[in-house]
């Protein structure tokens, strides 16, 4: 994920931006090599008109708050048969855009009629987003971080998808619920999971059995595995030389926001009314990591981690637990080769009543509200959500959104890691969907500062309460001001 700090930085920077551009492949050319096409989800043979009139934005400002927005019509898709152009804007590291690339060929190969302009940006991908939409060429189709959605819905960015769903009968139910759950706005469909992942414990099993532990949990269950048990193994992993922590029971600690989760409590509430770090299971979630880190001297605290980052840790065997992605695991982890690597789900806190919960939700792909082209993009977009495009993302680590990938031998392959393959097809089941805060990263930088004395361990959780709240309760009021001045579409 592209960080929202430098997204802000740089946000008309945009001719500095890295691009890897594919060359359009010409309608007719005999030079290209026949690829199979991803099946477009019923996506009509025919252009048809766009579901809805939408406005234009012709100024935006540089802040994402600031964008205006003036009615204008749409213009129409161009005329059946006739060649139109669409640009495709995607952020993934080298292995998934290298897969969406060679989706993106098959497409092209399926539909001569339409030419697809795709870039992967790698560097500061949401300025490069703010620059093209504010000089009025954004890309027709593009991806976004589920955390950042609503700081784009709320201003107008996306087309919406229901009545092309409707209309091509979009098979719904081939996805995990959250794949439509994260990108909905005020009733409409405005995106769609590109990938579903989740965060998960990951453990040295090497490290496990020297330690003599018993096999963890390999599935959600609500049963066992609670933040004790995840003490207790913690510490069992942790070993010292000369004084110095040598092998960490845990790293990654400030990788935080799964575990006011785990506990029970929310980031923000489900109206987005009201941010929760301040609250009672969050705080106990937070007191819980500063022990770790300097109670039980289990885990590494911030200071160290600029010595060894949680990464290298893991992957140089000197951790017997972190918290990560999906997709690092199935990317990143799978290049392992000097020890045997598991998978569990995160522990239950004791004010957790009910099944395990957990954060994630991945990215997902959106047609811009201005689009020319509604209908070619629309073809796109529905190929990009086929089953033959996720099953193709899937073999590059991208964590895929619908279900009948999750159980394909492409997903589930018994050679590759991790073992505990329940654990990875299970955990979208239990999250927890990304707030839809228009002042997301805002507020993800002011609980950072005020996270910082925890992990400097200059102050208590109970303690740092009340400076939680005073740090965000501006933005909750910022974003709420947001949505009361948003623009009528």
């Amino acid at each position: 994920m592209v960080s929202a700090r430098a997204s802000r930085r740089h946000l008309l920077l945009s001719l500095g931006t890295v691009l890897m551009v594919v060359p359009t492949i010409a309608a007719c050319s005999s030079a290209q090599a026949p690829v199979t096409a991803p099946a477009a989800s019923g996506a009509p043979s025919q252009p048809t008109a766009a579901p809805a009139s939408v406005a234009n934005p012709t100024t935006a400002a540089a802040q994402p708050t600031a964008l205006s927005v003036n009615p204008t019509a749409v213009p129409t898709a161009a005329a059946s048969g006739q060649p139109v152009t669409i640009t495709f804007m995607g952020n993934h590291d080298l292995a998934p855009a290298q897969a969406v690339e060679k989706a993106v060929q098959a497409f092209q190969q399926a539909n001569p009629n339409i030419h697809v302009n795709w870039s992967n940006v790698t560097q500061n991908y949401n300025a490069k987003l703010e620059t093209m939409a504010a000089g009025g060429d954004p890309p027709d189709m593009y991806r976004l971080a589920g955390t950042d959605f609503a700081q784009y819905a709320y201003r107008g960015f996306m087309l919406p998808l229901d009545d092309y769903m409707a209309r091509d009968k979009f098979d719904k139910d081939d996805f995990y619920p959250v794949a439509f759950s994260q990108y909905q706005w005020n009733g409409k469909q405005l995106g769609l999971s590109s990938d579903v992942g989740n965060r998960m414990v990951f453990y040295n099993g090497d490290l496990w059995k020297k330690a003599s532990l018993a096999l963890p949990l390999a599935d959600w269950s609500p049963e066992g595995w609670t933040f004790d048990d995840f003490r207790k193994t913690a510490i069992s992993l942790t070993q010292k030389q000369g004084g110095k922590i040598s092998q960490f029971g845990f790293v990654n600690v400030l990788d935080w926001m799964t575990w006011p989760l785990a506990n029970g409590g929310w980031l923000w509430n489900a109206d987005t009314t009201d941010s929760m770090v301040d609250k009672p299971e969050a705080i106990e979630a937070f007191q819980f990591l500063q022990d770790l880190m300097f109670k039980d001297q289990a885990a590494e605290t911030k200071d160290q981690q600029t010595e060894l980052n949680p990464s290298q840790a893991f992957l140089t065997g000197k951790a017997g637990m972190t918290i990560s992605s999906t997709a690092t695991g199935t990317t990143t982890y799978r290049q392992i080769k000097a020890f045997t690597w598991n998978v569990i789900a995160m522990p239950r806190g004791p004010s957790l009543q009910g099944d395990r919960r957990v954060f994630g939700g991945g990215s997902g792909w959106m047609i811009y509200r201005l689009t020319k082209q509604p209908d070619a993009t629309w073809k796109l977009f529905s190929a990009m959500e086929s089953k033959q495009t996720s099953l193709l993302l899937a073999a590059q680590g991208f964590a895929p959104a619908r279900l009948s990938t999750v159980q394909s031998d492409v997903w589930l392959d018994p050679k590759l890691p991790p073992a505990s393959k329940k654990v990875v097809t299970d955990g979208p089941k239990y999250i927890v969907p990304f707030p839809k805060a228009t002042t997301w990263n805002e507020w993800v930088d002011a609980v950072n500062k005020q996270l910082d004395l925890l992990w400097l361990n200059k102050i208590s959780a109970k303690d740092l309460a009340p400076k939680l709240k005073e740090a965000t309760d501006p933005l909750v009021k910022k974003h709420l001001d947001n949505l009361k001045n948003a623009p009528k579409f």
